[in-house]
């Protein structure tokens, strides 16, 4: 099947039974309104039995009649919406595997069910500027709708302004039209939509998620806000690697990792059994991630590094081989992500992040674990002072290779303790105070600076395994020399701003 994805940009407003469109060439930039006709919509909307779907913001439903009939789903994207289609295949009423890869982090095991019926007579007007381009359409909607899960009906009248594709206009001037457009609609008649979703509406509303537990300051509170919020963010950048969107991977892979720094640091607050657990099953997560993630840098850095060499002093045969063998590494590791994403061992994982985050399990479980003021710093403090500690190792390591594991050691305990601040001030609006935010600018610059390090390490391996083998091809190998040279004078400077670093957190 051929998916397409597209930004839906619109506004939805409320309107009664008399109300007419009012004339909207007026506006600048708009030559004339396009009649567009009447259709009828027919769509069949779907999800889990306790509306997991509907609760993050996402739709699913299969579309028949108008210019865009098929499957349709629909996620969160800022202030606007993602749109995802897929053709229909035959008459089936049951959503074809492609589109359940889209929510399959929500679906797991699970089967979706059909929860609306939703037809609607959509009369539509096209704003076109004077080279003819669309600007906006104008929907004006008369939405009959039944809940299947109850058997309401309800009935309604809405009109939606869409923005329309093409050369996209520069922000503010699209800003611009979109309020003009506003301004007349609601001149007319109109007011803003109660509901931006037209299934929420047929059922009745948007389910809400489940409060937090826990006395507002204590340690529950705070840490069970913190724990869902990069939970959220794990789910929703699930299907953003699914449709290999750019960056997806690694900030998946930021978000499991986020989870086991703050399962780390936190330990001593959480009862061990599950929190030991859930790390376990997270790092199982992180292995192929990695790995993928890896394969996605080493391109990169293919690119920069060579972009970064005189005109023609890399032969094109070098590049060839660089880029061929890092393209098939990082697909290996991506069709292997893919596996791991549809396997029972993260459907697992993800039902146990679900109920570890329902009620964070905290030691004795009394008084909600105290105030999250006087104990959750001390915990920041420990995974500091381990850093410092593993910071001092590798200064003193003596073999170049015994100080390359344990700078990277100090890279990772460093994200850790970056990680764990920041997922909680970022989620609860918790505020460690002066000296741990101190902490954390170092943490991050640390690891800025071994990242560095570390990729250039990586990426001179990755050399000798290319000359190895362009050397067994027959081909001339040099190339591959002047670069790996060229990565100690990157790995000395980071060496340099490692130690600077480290002794300001110390």
């Amino acid at each position: 099947m051929t998916r397409t994805e597209s930004l839906e940009i619109e506004r939805k407003y409320d309107v009664g039974t008399h109300e007419v469109v009012p004339d909207l060439t007026g506006i600048t930039g708009v030559a004339s309104a396009d009649d567009g006709g009447t259709v009828v919509l027919e769509a069949l909307y779907f999800d889990l039995p306790d509306r997991s779907l509907l609760r993050h913001g996402i739709t699913l439903r299969r579309r028949r009649g108008g210019k865009d009939e098929g499957w349709h789903t629909k996620f969160p994207a800022d202030a606007d919406r993602l749109e995802v289609q897929v053709p229909l295949s035959g008459t089936g009423d049951t959503p074809p595997s492609e589109v359940l890869d889209l929510v399959r982090v929500h679906v797991r095991n699970s089967a979706l069910e059909p929860v609306a019926r939703i037809t609607t007579t959509r009369t539509i007007t096209t704003l076109v500027d004077a080279a003819g381009t669309p600007l906006i359409e104008i929907s004006d909607d008369v939405v009959d709708a039944e809940d299947l899960t109850t058997g309401v009906e309800r009935s309604w009248r809405e009109w939606e302004a869409e923005v329309q594709g093409g050369e996209p206009a520069p922000d503010d001037a699209r800003q611009a039209l979109v309020d003009a457009v506003e301004h007349s609609l609601l001149n007319a008649g109109a007011a803003p939509a109660a509901s931006t979703s037209k299934l929420a509406r047929a059922m009745g509303g948007q389910p809400q998620l489940a409060p937090v537990h826990g006395k507002p300051g204590s340690v529950r509170n705070v840490l069970t806000a913190s724990f869902r919020q990069v939970a959220a963010e794990l789910v929703a950048w699930d299907p953003r690697v699914r449709r290999h969107e750019a960056g997806s991977l690694h900030q998946l892979r930021v978000k499991a990792r986020t989870l086991r720094s703050m399962l780390k640091t936190y330990r001593p607050l959480l009862e061990g059994g599950p929190a030991g657990e859930l790390e376990g099953q997270l790092k199982s997560l992180g292995r192929n991630l990695s790995a993928a993630r890896d394969a996605e840098v080493m391109q990169a850095l293919i690119v920069t590094r060579i972009a970064n060499r005189p005109p023609g002093s890399i032969p094109r045969h070098v590049m060839r081989r660089l880029d061929k063998s890092s393209a098939a590494r990082y697909q290996k590791a991506y069709s292997a992500v893919l596996r791991d994403l549809n396997s029972a061992e993260y459907f697992a994982t993800l039902d146990a992040l679900d109920e570890f985050t329902a009620r964070v399990p905290l030691k004795g479980e009394k008084n909600n674990g105290g105030k999250a003021a006087t104990n959750l710093p001390p915990a920041v403090n420990r995974q500091q002072e381990i850093v410092v500690k593993s910071a001092q190792r590798a200064s003193r390591a003596s073999d170049l290779d015994s100080q390359l594991e344990l700078l990277h050691e100090v890279r990772k305990r460093s994200k850790r303790l970056r990680y764990a601040i920041r997922s909680v001030e970022g989620a609860s609006g918790f505020a460690f105070g002066g000296q741990v935010g101190k902490s954390m600018k170092s943490s991050e610059k640390i690891q800025d600076i071994l990242g560095t390090h570390r990729d250039s390490v990586l990426f001179q391996e990755y050399l000798l395994k290319a000359s190895r083998a362009a050397r067994r091809a027959g081909e001339n190998t040099y190339a591959y020399g002047v670069l790996h040279e060229a990565e100690n004078s990157i790995q000395a400077d980071a060496e340099r701003k490692f130690r600077k670093s480290i002794r300001k957190l110390s």
